[in-house]
């Protein structure tokens, strides 16, 4: 996503030392191009979130029909004489 940083605007002052109304026009396009810019990014980011979204959910959904493609039981091994080896971990 991308974060856009504040704008740096600055208006023309006229001859007698106040703000130009095609200045203040300038400055309101300005904000608003950035404006809508941030906006469609937004729209872009929740787009491709939404598409994760649903692709996560299909997975869930395959799993949750057919859980037992997905499940394994762990079986101890089995030795003659019944019990199962005893594991050694390196180091111990």
């Amino acid at each position: 996503m991308t974060v856009l940083g504040p704008v740096s605007l600055h208006l023309a002052e006229g001859k007698d030392g106040e703000k130009s109304a095609g200045s203040i026009g300038d400055l309101l396009d300005q904000v608003s191009k950035t404006s809508v810019g941030e906006v469609d990014g937004l729209i872009g980011e929740l787009r491709r979130l939404r598409g994760k979204l649903e692709a996560d959910a299909a997975s869930v959904t395959r799993i949750t029909a057919h859980p037992t493609l997905y499940c394994f039981p762990v079986i101890a091994p089995t030795v003659p004489g019944g019990a199962p080896p005893k594991l050694r971990l390196e180091g111990h």
